[in-house]
């Protein structure tokens, strides 16, 4: 996930540091975390940004289940990740019809994605899939690994999160596979 695509998600999902139920009725608090929320519940904005890239592990997998088939650029992926993040996994694999579709067909799919769960079409949502169609349609210049001293794993670990490396499956599946390995260590 790049940074032009955690912008985007924190632009259309805002962030509330004080719990609130959603419109399903679910206890959420930061980017639309859910995962032990209570009433009442308090956090910083660290720890909102902390829940962000953590929540966001899951739907990148989604998205980078299909690399092997597309070979996303950088922007596909972070624009594909916050359309999972919104829509949830199931709906990525519809966007994509399992892998069936080509670029082109997601990129006119994708649009279609505007109502809320009662066909209700919905302005935000609208804006939010326009904004994600132009992120992935945004070419990316080759990334290559930067000429920096990373003395530890840590250093590593947060130079991939930043994007320093470019995005982790574009260098290595290897390389990705570790990072998640150690960013779930880091959970624990």
């Amino acid at each position: 996930m790049n940074e032009r695509g955690i912008k985007l998600i924190k632009e259309f999902e805002g962030c509330r540091l004080t719990a609130y139920r959603c419109p399903a009725g679910v206890w959420t608090i930061g980017y639309g975390h859910t995962e032990g929320v209570y009433s009442g519940m308090r956090i910083t904005q660290e720890i909102a940004d902390k829940f962000l890239r953590n929540d966001l592990i899951k739907f990148e997998t989604a998205v980078l289940a299909y690399n092997y088939l597309y070979k996303w650029n950088e922007n596909e992926a972070a624009a594909l990740t916050s359309f999972a993040y919104n829509c949830g996994t199931g709906s990525l694999k519809n966007l994509l019809k399992n892998g069936s579709r080509s670029r082109s067909e997601i990129r006119s799919a994708i649009l279609l994605y505007n109502k809320d769960i009662n066909g209700h079409y919905l302005a935000g949502l609208a804006r939010r899939r326009k904004a994600e169609l132009e992120l992935f349609n945004t070419p990316c210049a080759s990334a290559e690994a930067p000429e920096k001293d990373y003395k530890t794993v840590d250093d590593i670990v947060d130079g991939i999160w930043r994007g320093d490396f470019g995005t982790p499956w574009s260098k290595s599946d290897l390389l990705y596979k570790y990072f998640l390995k150690k960013v779930n260590e880091r959970r624990r």
